[in-house]
This record gives C-alpha cells, sequence and structure tokens, in this order.
C-alpha cells in the first residue's frame, strides 16, 4: 500500500550540471546551446565595457549560430539582459542601426554603459526612455535605472576634478 504524501518535493539530484560557458577554439559558447540571462551578464562583463557586442556575436554564443531568427530571440532577450545588469550596478547601453528612422528599430550591439564615452552618454538615456515607453521597466526598475545613472555621471565628475 502506498503512503499518503504530505506535499512536499522531494529533494533528488538532478544530475545535470549548471549551465556556463565554454572556450570553443577562440570563441565562448553555452554549455547548452541555450540563453541564460545570467551568463549573457557575464559575458557582457567580460566582453561588453570597451566595445559593443553583437547581437550576432551574442546569437552565436547562446544560439550557437548567427542566423536572422537567432538574432530575434537574443534582440527578444535585451530588455531581460538590461535589468539582470541593473541589479548587478551595471547599465547597458543599446545601438541601433544609424539608418534607423524609428525609435524602435532593431538592436544591432549593445555595450555597458560608460559614463566617458560621449556616445555611451547618448545612447543610455535612449535606452532608458525606449523601455520606459514599451513597459519593459517597472517604475521602481525605471527609477533605480536613472539613480544608478546619477551615480556613475557623478563619479566621473569626481574623478575628472581629482588631481
Amino acid at each position: 500500500m502506498e503512503q499518503p504524501t504530505t506535499g512536499k518535493a522531494l529533494s533528488v539530484p538532478s544530475g545535470r550540471a549548471k549551465p556556463s560557458l565554454v572556450l570553443l577554439g577562440d570563441r565562448y559558447i553555452s554549455s547548452d546551446g541555450r540563453w541564460h540571462t545570467e551568463l549573457a551578464g557575464d559575458y557582457m562583463q567580460a566582453n561588453g565595457r570597451k566595445k559593443p557586442v553583437s547581437v550576432g556575436e551574442l546569437a552565436k554564443v547562446f544560439h550557437a549560430a548567427n542566423t536572422t531568427k537567432n538574432k530575434k530571440k537574443v534582440r527578444k532577450r535585451v530588455a531581460e539582459l538590461f535589468r539582470h545588469l541593473l541589479q548587478h550596478g551595471e547599465l547597458m547601453v543599446r545601438q541601433v542601426s544609424e539608418l534607423a528612422s524609428s525609435p524602435y528599430a532593431a538592436v544591432q550591439a549593445v555595450k555597458i554603459y560608460d559614463p566617458a564615452s560621449p556616445a555611451d552618454q547618448d545612447n543610455i538615456r535612449h535606452t532608458i526612455e525606449w523601455m520606459r515607453a514599451r513597459h519593459e521597466l517597472t517604475r521602481d526598475a525605471f527609477n533605480q535605472a536613472e539613480e544608478l545613472l546619477k551615480l556613475k555621471e557623478q563619479g566621473l565628475g569626481s574623478r575628472e576634478t581629482a588631481p
């Protein structure tokens, strides 16, 4: 006869390894070929500070191929990645095609915000406003992004005036 269950889930190890970024040749790929926001955040912090990371590069890392379908998958995750980096005290700038006339044009690349870069200073405001207009940021997240932006700008100002 079966014992009645109490409703508690059993803790059974699944035997699956936690996904990670694996170096394959000269580039990184996701160990399971899927998108993981935490890994994408790590990848951006390691590779997206000095230069923009293209959507195609993220598609290669997390979906194994730079195809239109995979780039579309990555673009759908840009807001999620922004929120993840925001929770870790970073801002991410999205870069759209220069030929785009629409404020909702397709994202071409993303980069960790650098307050010393004039291009980043222009793009960060557009990025935050774009996300607010699309309701991809809650009011709290929007306020947190604005506060973090002010802190980063003030930090830059204090470094410029220091001897």
